[in-house]
């Protein structure tokens, strides 16, 4: 994506937006209570984050992003994970009951007998 292609997403008040409004009767603060699409829909703040990256490649400073990337790709598999443990959760109670929301005492009896052979 073409650096100009992001600063199209900024505020339509930031000077670095190439739709830049002017508006000579009134001095617009970039994202300051703006209602306009950019910032109503979350495109500005999402190209301030792409173009703070950006320079924080530029700097020289890959080694930092590198770690804010690992960290969010930490935080993804963890998410992931836990959705998993609910997922087989949700699959032993539906076990547990029948379709009509009556415990299965069978299935029930044998998980117990289960745990006690592996406490013994």
């Amino acid at each position: 994506m073409e650096l100009n292609e992001i600063y199209s997403q900024l505020c339509c008040y930031d000077k670095r937006n190439p739709d830049y409004l002017q508006d000579d009767d009134f001095d617009w603060v970039p994202r300051d209570n703006c209602f306009c699409d950019n910032c109503f829909y979350g495109r500005d703040k999402l190209a301030l984050y792409i173009i703070k990256i950006k320079k924080d490649m530029t700097k020289g400073m890959v080694s930092q992003t590198v770690e804010s990337l690992e960290y969010d790709f930490v935080l993804i598999k963890g998410l992931k994970e836990t959705r998993d443990e609910m997922k087989n959760a949700i699959k032993e109670v539906l076990e547990v009951v029948d379709g009509y929301g009556v415990p299965n005492v069978e299935w029930i009896k044998n998980r117990l007998t289960e745990g006690l052979k592996h406490e013994s």
